[in-house]
């Protein structure tokens, strides 16, 4: 696992101060509860749709972390903070399936980047 990420909970965001000017709340990010190893690979080709007159496309994320994290449940983000591709780097994935087992030596998190 040579890159690095951070998973957080966005069910523990919270929401920031009142802007007047942009009549909007800011959201303040939770803190991650976890920051350390992982390998995040693409896993197919991006899956695109149209709702309404917007294109929208997803991509599939296969991202490895040690198995000894075990609070990662369905909806958490993982960020990739540090790694060799660059275009990873900063891009919220979420959480759609963890993968269970009864030998692993690895946890490994299927994720979708739907930001395109």
């Amino acid at each position: 696992m040579t890159g690095v990420c951070t998973i957080r909970d966005p069910a523990q965001d919270t929401e920031g101060p009142f802007d007047e000017e942009s009549g909007t709340r800011s959201v303040i990010k939770a803190a991650p509860f976890f920051t350390g190893p992982c390998r995040a690979q693409q896993q197919k080709q991006p899956q695109v749709a149209t709702t309404g007159e917007q294109r929208v496309s997803t991509h599939d994320y296969l991202v490895t972390i040690p198995a000894s994290v075990t609070a990662v449940k369905l909806g958490h983000i993982v960020t990739v903070t540090a790694a060799e591709d660059a275009s990873l780097i900063g891009r919220p994935l979420k959480v759609v399936d963890v993968i269970r087992g009864t030998e692993i030596w690895e946890r490994d998190l299927i994720c979708i980047d739907d930001l395109g």
